[in-house]
């Protein structure tokens, strides 16, 4: 492989890119899921990285256009520009490109990534690359590599009609043979931490799902046994203080915070009172116009503030090293999205540990609640997590086995 790991710090594998990276470098389609954390974007860069650096050096491609090689599909600007900053890193010292075109810009600055030519990879939001395909800025029937990321979330019905329309102008490979030489499809990348039971139908659509290697952690599922887990029952009325208890403890100990709410005006009105009573903080939720998101969660990320207020907008594959305290001011409505909340702390390249203090208010919280401690105390995997895709296609464990 291209020396493309010298001088960033990185020694050894986690166990998922030690799973998954073999199966892509032999041209498998790859659903890989695994816990928040594990290292899952330098999982499927590392390879694609590798390969269009040789495919621009061969010989069979040196008078070829230029192209597009790979597109990252992901569901926020945040992340896409989170891919970018990862995958520039490696692409830049190869005199290779990487562009993003994602939500809150118009079709002008979409085309004007595109104006000193296709970039080697491109990051896009759903609705963002649908307007660069209608302008064929893109040709999704030349590339390498399609990688979906986060895919519980692009297949959320939300996106879910998106998706469809992109994966149907892919050519995707059905078999590793297909994605070598110049009439090459595309090798196929599904990353995510948890899987809704409806990607195996939606993948069979332009694939063999027989031929998709699914990759799992021995850890899918599992809330870290690093992390501590903290349910605290209270009135609505005691949530405010319950909060600035928690926050000034974190502050004593100079720890980064992430408060989620379940609803967007929630996010603003907590803030309001945050103000009153003097504590700094930031916000970021999903009626915010994408490129304020984005410059929010870059000052938390240098260290300018210490607390953000946020919806499930932040709780999808953003880079939340810094935290160590998560705050459930709301209580999730799914494991789900408790899985990726928790998830925020605790993560590869962080600080060690973490904790989550959950404040459970309604009544209809108390069975999630009740499964999830049990999970906890237990170190089980959550119930009703499992995925039809688990079942549908062909597993790979730790050791290789099939």
């Amino acid at each position: 492989m291209v020396d493309i790991l010298s001088g960033d710090n990185i020694i050894y594998p986690t166990s998922v890119q030690l799973q998954t990276i073999p199966k892509l470098m032999r041209g498998h389609n790859v659903l890989c899921a695994a816990e928040t954390g594990t290292g899952k974007t330098l999982t499927y860069l590392l390879p694609v990285i590798h390969r269009l650096k040789g495919e621009l050096d061969a010989d069979e491609f040196r008078d070829a256009a230029p192209r597009t090689g790979c597109v990252v599909l992901v569901p926020s600007r945040e992340l896409a520009e989170q891919v970018k900053y990862v995958a520039k890193a490696f692409c830049d010292p190869l005199g290779m490109t990487v562009k993003v075109v994602g939500g809150g810009k118009g079709v002008g600055n979409i085309m004007l990534a595109f104006a000193g030519g296709p970039p080697d990879i491109l990051v896009a939001t759903p609705g963002a690359l649908l307007k660069a395909l209608r302008r064929r800025c893109v040709a999704m029937d030349e590339l390498s590599f399609f990688v979906v990321d986060e895919a519980d979330t692009l297949f959320d019905p939300s996106f879910a009609g998106m998706l469809g329309d992109i994966l149907a102008q892919t050519h995707v490979a059905s078999k590793p043979s297909e994605t070598q030489g110049p009439g090459r499809r595309a090798q196929l990348m599904v990353v995510g931490a948890t899987f809704p039971g409806g990607v195996g139908d939606v993948l069979a659509q332009v694939t063999d799902l027989g031929s998709v290697v699914t990759v799992t952690s021995k850890m899918l599922h599992f809330l870290m046994p690093h992390v501590k887990q903290t349910f605290l029952k209270v009135r609505g009325e005691d949530k405010l203080p319950e909060l600035r208890q928690a926050l000034e403890t974190a502050e004593r100990g100079g720890s980064a915070v992430l408060v989620f709410c379940n609803r967007a005006s929630t996010v603003n009105w907590l803030g309001y009172m945050l103000e009153d009573l003097g504590v700094a903080h930031a916000r970021i939720q999903g009626e915010m116009p994408a490129a304020v998101r984005a410059g929010v969660f870059r000052s938390f990320q240098k260290g300018l503030v210490n607390v953000l207020l946020c919806s499930d907008v932040a709780s999808r594959g953003l880079d939340t090293c810094r935290a160590r305290l998560v705050v459930n001011y709301d209580f999730p409505e799914s494991q789900a999205d408790y899985i990726h909340r928790a998830g925020r702390v605790g993560r590869a390249g962080g600080e060690v540990g973490g904790a989550v203090l959950s404040f459970v208010t309604h009544p209809w919280d108390v069975e999630l609640v009740q499964a999830i401690e049990t999970a906890a105390r237990r170190r089980s995997s959550l119930p009703s997590m499992e995925s039809a895709i688990r079942r549908s296609a062909p597993q790979e464990g730790a050791d290789g086995s099939s």
